[in-house]
């Protein structure tokens, strides 16, 4: 389950992260945690596997207008 968005401090992007498990001899460290957008390292969180993120559609930098 996904939790509460995201918002980048450097652009203002709202995100999704989604932890993805049962990597195969992946160590449990610290692994950053960047804004899709612009790549800015949000936070950094020990996992055994890795991050993975994506632009929130509804509130993020998305816009109709432009055919997005």
């Amino acid at each position: 389950m996904l939790e509460k968005p995201l918002k980048c401090p450097n652009c203002g992007t709202y995100f999704f992260v989604d932890e993805v498990l049962n990597v195969q001899e992946h160590p449990k460290e610290s692994m950053p945690v960047e804004c899709p957008n612009c790549h800015h390292v949000y936070e950094k969180r020990i996992t055994n596997g890795y991050f993975m993120t994506f632009e929130d559609r509804e509130h993020g930098k998305y816009s109709e207008e432009a055919g997005e």
